[in-house]
């Protein structure tokens, strides 16, 4: 047994041990600020390096740094990269802004180069005021929401931020379910506020000119004018509306509802029938009204929402407004829907809410 333990513990000691984690390599230096400036205490530094070699090419964040201010300027960062991800060919740049809560205040003027090409690994970056031209009167104020079709047939939902930010929903209604895009990415104004560009994440870019009214007209990628024999414009919501979650496709199979109201020539009023609808797991759609059986098929994908229904009349209507006749109007013009708090919500291809249902227990 002494030599079994012996040998046992020659074996241990032979072997390796588990190699330690070594830091990653860094970027390094302070932030300094245009004029006299003291942070306030919410505050954020954010340093990035990022991949700068194209213009055209969605860039790549190499590494990134934040941290709140704890002391006075100038401002110390140290961003962390992997050296195997940098490549000497290509160009790499710094940039840096101080963050009040979501929006920039300070940031830098330009890009400061590092890592290859004789670049450095430490500097020193002079942030400035971020200046922002004033909004025109019709993205005023912030955020706002627009919806509308495309000249291409699209249906399009936006959201814009104060900090620059947006989120976008393009949906194409085709045969069958209707496809679902949805973009993320920043804003910006040209020619004095009256051209918008949204710049998607993937290097998307949109350009949309701004009328006094809010509404916004696509241009094409020149900041031309599109020819169309149609009116086309996303209208501003006349209340902010988030853009919602995409809506499983469950969202609506194995559901109850009754219609808590209608919306008609813009002006929304409560209905006092029995109009209610289920929604059957296998794609039928049910209902009852006042006088009426309601038999169908629906197909929802997203939050888009296609409704086939027909009204089987029973016996006479009686009592006015018939809510029976009221909802069969809108229903060709539902195409997606929104689920929020037990209250159903059908939109149709311009943002406008047609009905509301409230959820059967």
């Amino acid at each position: 047994m002494p030599y079994v333990a012996s040998l046992l513990l020659l074996v241990l000691v032979a072997l390796p041990g588990p190699a330690s984690a070594q830091p990653l390599p860094t970027v390094s230096g302070t932030a300094i600020f245009r004029g006299r400036m003291v942070p306030p205490p919410d505050a954020m530094l954010e340093v990035a390096i990022v991949d700068h070699t194209s213009t055209t090419e969605p860039q790549t964040i190499l590494g990134s740094f934040r941290s709140g201010v704890t002391g006075s300027v100038p401002l110390p960062f140290a961003v962390p990269y992997d050296p195997g991800r940098v490549n000497p060919a290509r160009r790499y740049v710094v940039r840096a802004r101080l963050m009040q809560g979501a929006v920039a205040a300070y940031e830098t003027a330009g890009y400061e180069p590092v890592l290859t090409q004789g670049a450095p690994y430490r500097l020193d970056l002079l942030l400035t005021p971020v200046v922002r031209p004033p909004l025109p009167a019709g993205l005023q104020p912030l955020p706002a929401s627009f919806a509308g079709t495309l000249p291409s047939g699209l249906f399009m939902q936006l959201s814009m931020q104060e900090d620059g930010g947006f989120r976008a929903r393009l949906v194409a209604f085709q045969p069958g379910p209707p496809a679902i895009y949805d973009r993320r990415g920043r804003w910006s104004l040209y020619n004095d506020g009256k051209v918008l560009a949204l710049v998607s994440e993937n290097g998307d870019r949109m350009l949309f000119r701004v009328a006094e009214d809010g509404a916004l007209t696509m241009l094409d990628a020149k900041g031309k004018a599109i020819a169309s024999l149609q009116s086309h414009a996303l209208k501003r919501d006349a209340t902010f509306i988030a853009m919602a979650p995409r809506a499983p496709a469950v969202g609506l199979k194995g559901t109850s509802w009754r219609l808590a109201e209608m919306v008609e020539l813009g002006v929304p009023r409560s209905v006092h029938g029995d109009l209610r609808l289920r929604f059957d797991k296998t794609g039928a759609v049910l209902g009852s009204g006042g006088c009426s059986t309601l038999v169908g098929l629906y197909k929802s994908t997203g939050d888009g929402l296609v409704i086939d229904l027909r009204a089987l009349r029973g016996k006479p209507c009686t009592g006015s407004p018939d809510p029976d006749k009221g909802f069969m109007s809108a229903v060709p013009h539902v195409v997606r829907f929104r689920i929020e708090h037990r209250t159903l919500e059908m939109l149709s291809a311009d943002g406008q809410t047609l009905a509301f249902f409230r959820a059967q227990r």
